[in-house]
């Protein structure tokens, strides 16, 4: 692999502020590995192997481009797709990964979020690709709280957006709650969000977004959003608004608490 790897480098100029993309594939056995990107795609046209999670969660890795890297002999750079998660090698200076996202969820997806809003490129390499072996679902990522794996990432994206914003790369999600908010309500364009969130505002954001979500009219959501969460910080405030949009389809998974009897809720009424 770091033959590989150096020898596509050599070829790549001006690019050092970038993180280099391995295609990966998936196989729930593969008898005879193979030994180049040949072996590789007559496997892939006999349907023993595809590109990961092609059929679970395309957004993963389908940025990687993966009919152009079957023909292609250099390397190539490809744009950023929201929750794309691809295998990559990196300098030893890179961001780490953050530590919200240990176990189950968002790990990959959250580094590669955080590169993409810090400017870097994304060059896939030719020779090079990775093979995962499908297994079981471990009893770990059942047990996982799913709750907060979203509200994690809602708030780290947040974060990133609103510290990186100078880089110029697209926000995806601390733009797209503000239009639904009054001119007074909007946070000022100097003031950068502070989505640090504890355990105890996080909780705080996921019942408003229920409450929000249960209100049955338009008037009802309006008056809840005046009443209850207009006076909260803006951090919060776009929590809750990231939270509504993505579970108002399916409330169920926000219901799961992130804290058994959390004493910072004491004497806050959510349902005002």
């Amino acid at each position: 692999m770091f033959k590989i790897f150096s020898r596509n480098c050599e070829k790549i100029k001006g690019l050092e502020h970038s993180a280099y993309v391995v295609p990966a594939f998936g196989s729930a056995g593969v008898k005879k590995w193979p030994k180049n990107r040949e072996d590789l795609k007559r496997l892939v046209d006999l349907g023993i192997i595809k590109p990961v999670h092609a059929a679970k969660l395309e957004a993963a890795h389908g940025a990687t481009n993966y009919e152009r890297w079957y023909k292609t002999k250099n390397p190539f750079q490809v744009l950023y797709e929201l929750f794309f998660e691809p295998y990559v090698i990196v300098s030893k200076d890179m961001p780490m990964y953050d530590q919200r996202f240990s176990g189950y969820g968002h790990d990959k997806s959250s580094h590669i979020f955080e590169l993409y809003m810090r400017g870097y490129n994304l060059i896939v390499l030719p020779d090079a690709f990775v093979i995962h072996i499908e297994h079981g679902v471990p009893h770990w990522r059942n047990t996982a709280n799913k709750t907060r794996i979203w509200v994690n990432w809602y708030s780290f994206a947040l974060q990133k957006e609103e510290k990186y914003r100078a880089v110029g790369a697209k926000a995806y999600f601390s733009g797209s709650w503000q239009r639904f908010l009054t001119k007074d309500e909007l946070p000022p364009q100097t003031h950068a969000l502070q989505a640090l969130f504890s355990e105890g505002d996080m909780e705080v954001a996921r019942e408003l977004a229920v409450s929000f979500i249960g209100k049955k009219t338009t008037a009802a959501k309006r008056q809840f959003w005046k009443d209850t969460i207009s006076h909260k910080t803006e951090a919060i405030r776009s929590l809750v608004r990231e939270l509504v949009i993505r579970f108002h389809n399916n409330v169920e998974p926000l219901r799961q608490t992130l804290i058994p009897n959390p004493k910072h809720l004491e004497g806050i009424d959510v349902n005002e």
